[in-house]
């Protein structure tokens, strides 16, 4: 095992997570046998987490939804893959030493970090935009084909199954919605949206919280030439 391997919790908090962690309580005998049998695997993406305080264990059942050590956890690109609870023997390490070697037997350089997180910066989002009905849909093209340059993927919230129900298409659009963002394009002719459109306004600031702020854009500042 590389020095490397053994991380505190500090660290494992404050760093990019990208392998697999394997979370010992110093209290857990267990937690030590886990150690000793897979710690000869010299792989600078395999790291030993050693949790001691009460307040890094409610952290760490917070952040992974499990309060039994040990625990194996892999993260990739600072997300969750997945956790495994207790001790793990044989066939149950073989996914472990599958992810082990995609990560390969290096840890991302500072450089690779920091160009995975700028990727990650302006990754377009799925994207709820509800149009003034004044909007022609020749600017409607105009405003979606603009998108990009907000990292955004857009949907417009009154082309959504126009043929079903009210109740249908908002059905249909919640199911991203705690994921996606809201936008409202407006031409200073009109305050008044559609029924779907209200009804959706109303869901998302349901689900984002009281605190909701709807990003508002302008028609013609969106339209005007760079």
């Amino acid at each position: 095992m590389f020095d490397s391997q053994k991380l505190s919790f500090e660290k494992f908090l404050l760093s990019y997570k990208n392998g697999i962690y394997i979370f010992i309580d110093d209290a857990c005998h267990i937690c030590q046998d886990y150690k000793q049998s897979i710690e000869y695997i010299n792989n600078a993406n395999l790291y030993f987490v050693e949790v001691s305080l009460d307040s890094e264990r409610k952290i760490l059942e917070d952040m992974l939804e499990r309060s039994v050590f040990p625990l194996t956890a892999c993260f990739k690109d600072n997300k969750l893959k997945y956790v495994k609870p207790g001790q793990l023997f044989d066939t149950q390490l073989e996914p472990i030493f599958e992810d082990l070697k995609e990560f390969g037997d290096n840890p991302l350089s500072d450089a690779e970090i920091a160009e995975r997180i700028q990727k990650e910066k302006t990754k377009c989002q799925l994207t709820y935009y509800i149009f003034a009905p004044t909007i022609s849909n020749e600017d409607k093209e105009k405003v979606m084909s603009k998108a990009i340059e907000f990292n955004e993927l857009p949907l417009d919230v009154d082309s959504v199954g126009t043929l079903l129900s009210l109740e249908q298409r908002e059905h249909m659009l919640e199911n991203q919605m705690s994921y996606s963002k809201l936008v409202i394009i407006k031409d200073n002719k009109t305050n008044i949206f559609s029924r779907l459109a209200q009804k959706i306004l109303i869901d998302y600031a349901a689900i984002k919280g009281p605190e909701t702020k709807f990003e508002v854009r302008l028609l013609s500042d969106i339209l005007k030439e760079k």
